[in-house]
């Protein structure tokens, strides 16, 4: 009889087993509402690609920052210039460094445009004070200067901010001056390492500007291929003149092409004054060389710049010589300088 006993319990165990395996089957499926409670709580898997593609792209892209001073000549082409980047997502800050032509007046003329904001400085100060201004006074993501008495093409920002995207800078090929205006700057990078123009009127704060920055070590450096340009115009009175006996000594044709870069003699002092002793006629080419090696980091002892100095030397007959008035600066492409007249 106890036999029997467990035999029956066990039978109505196994019969509850099977009628419990019924409803189960015949049920219907787990609800999207039952399904999105079941999850909370739990790691859900997200694809980062997607979800990056969904961020919100930043209100400024790009503040272009412009310091003015006694520009009145040329300052409505550089700001026309700036508004009419085919970018959109844009800012304009001009500081008018005391201006005592009418440039401040002209600034004004264009003071609707949301995107203009003009600022005063009682004293003059120097450009690189101007700048500093800006960079405190940006919105953008990234931040790009204009010098006052250039202008840039239409798609100069935009082609940068592309290829700038997520990289701290952006550099162009070797070709080239180096100053800050050919280049856009990350913003949170300038403010995490407090990166900043010298103050005052000095001589070469473009390149020590871009030395303190590269010496942060900034993660990527992007070249694109396409060709933008940045127009430079010479003036007199312009802080980019630089005027030392050494240059002073030049021929008219070499010394507009450096009057426009001091930066660049003030590099090879400072990398080696040794560099200084290099025939006269040669100097603008090999400065932009040695500027080029000074921005990028790497130390001239006297061994290598001698070979590195005659490699460039090599394939100099690919520069153009400087036009008398102006130039035309190609920056993104690695050809050759393209000038053009009368810009």
């Amino acid at each position: 009889m106890l036999i029997n006993s467990k035999q029956f319990l066990k039978r109505i165990f196994i019969f509850f087993i099977f009628l419990s395996f019924l409803q189960l089957v015949g049920s219907n499926p787990i609800s999207k509402d039952t399904k999105d409670k079941s999850n909370k709580g739990k790691e859900v898997k997200v694809n980062k690609d997607k979800a990056e593609a969904k961020v919100k792209e930043p209100k400024i892209k790009v503040s272009v920052i412009i310091p003015v001073y006694n520009t009145s000549k040329y300052i409505e082409r550089c700001l026309k210039s700036a508004l009419n980047q085919t970018l959109k997502e844009i800012e304009i800050i001009t500081i008018n460094d005391n201006s005592s032509d009418d440039s401040l007046e002209i600034l004004k003329q264009f003071e609707e445009d949301k995107r203009l904001k003009i600022l005063t400085i009682n004293q003059n100060q120097g450009a690189g004070v101007a700048r500093n201004i800006g960079i405190e006074l940006a919105q953008g993501e990234f931040i790009g200067f204009i010098d006052s008495d250039d202008y840039v093409d239409e798609r100069f920002y935009e082609f940068l901010y592309k290829y700038s995207k997520d990289k701290y800078s952006h550099h162009r090929k070797l070709y080239g001056y180096g100053a800050p205006v050919d280049s856009i700057w990350k913003k949170s990078f300038l403010d995490k390492y407090h990166i900043r123009f010298p103050v005052g009127h000095e001589v070469g704060e473009d390149v020590k500007f871009r030395k303190a920055f590269m010496r942060m070590k900034p993660k990527k450096i992007e070249t694109p291929d396409e060709g933008i340009y940045y127009y430079y115009k010479r003036r007199e009175g312009s802080s980019m003149n630089y005027k030392s006996d050494y240059i002073k000594n030049l021929s008219e044709s070499n010394s507009e092409g450096v009057e426009k870069n001091n930066s660049t003699i003030i590099g090879i002092e400072e990398t080696n004054s040794n560099m200084m002793d290099m025939k006269k006629e040669d100097a603008p080419s090999e400065g932009h060389f040695i500027k080029w090696m000074v921005v990028i980091g790497v130390s001239l002892s006297v061994v290598t710049g001698i070979v590195a100095l005659s490699i460039f030397l090599y394939k100099r007959k690919r520069y153009n010589q400087f036009d008398e008035n102006s130039m035309k600066e190609k920056l993104i492409n690695d050809k050759d300088v393209n000038i053009e007249d009368n810009i």
